[in-house]
């Protein structure tokens, strides 16, 4: 890439401190799940535990589960979609 057009004595700007969530979303969305996806990362939280590893991932799912909202999963057919209420 030619740097005939890069301004070199500007600084890049800061980033924000705001911090998204385990899950990436941002603070106080509702985080939606599958119960089998809410089982998956019990499960994987529970392996954690029993091997007692206090590592970073037991924290995030920690924060995934305690804000998670479990939803149904759709009936059949799938080949529709539809959006509001």
């Amino acid at each position: 890439m030619s740097r005939a057009f890069i301004k070199e004595d500007v600084d890049p700007p800061e980033r924000s401190g705001r911090k998204r969530s385990a899950s990436g979303l941002p603070p106080g969305a509702t985080n939606y799940i599958t119960a089998r996806g809410a089982k998956r990362l019990q499960d994987e939280l529970k392996k954690l535990r029993v091997a007692n590893a206090s590592s970073e991932r037991s924290i995030e799912l920690e924060q995934i589960l305690a804000s998670r909202r479990v939803v149904d999963v759709p009936k059949a057919p799938w080949n529709s979609v539809t959006f509001g209420a």
